[in-house]
């Protein structure tokens, strides 16, 4: 593999990703929006429910953008069965490095893009927490 071809679909891959959390992002919106009916009759109620949903929703969405990176290594026969790759790009999605893989991946970038694509990701996650939190917390504090 070519740094050009690499770089490149590392580049795809989190586009990819980008992607995939903007629809779980709008899914939270419109899936809490009805919620908001609860604030005043059971506020904590409403905040648990949004809070566990939005944990549900973006956890799903982390384990589709990783078995995304799985399939691509599977296809550049960068592991021997889907467990392996997926294991392999779950480990570089939360950063913690190869150093916990026996195998060796023959790819020099497409293992920092993976994790590079995972960060951002995981930050998104939690810019959403905050605004969630931030958005109806204040709302909660006023029933007391």
């Amino acid at each position: 593999m070519t740094m050009v071809f690499e770089l490149s679909l590392g580049f795809v891959m989190i586009i990819l990703a980008m992607m995939l959390h903007l629809g779980a992002t709008i899914l939270i919106v419109r899936t809490v929006r009805p919620l908001e009916v609860l604030i005043k009759s059971s506020p904590y109620v409403f905040i648990a429910a949004t809070l566990m949903l939005t944990n549900l929703i973006f956890f799903v969405t982390h384990l589709i953008g990783v078995a995304l990176w799985a399939l691509v290594y599977l296809y550049l026969n960068l592991a021997a069965d889907f467990s392996s790759a997926f294991y392999s790009a779950f480990i570089m999605n939360t950063t913690l490095g190869l150093g916990l893989i026996n195998a060796e991946i023959g790819t020099r970038l497409l293992a920092p893009l993976t994790a590079s694509s995972g960060i951002m990701m995981i930050g998104w996650s939690t810019a959403v927490y905050i605004y969630v939190v931030q958005s109806y917390l204040p709302h909660i504090a006023r029933h007391d």
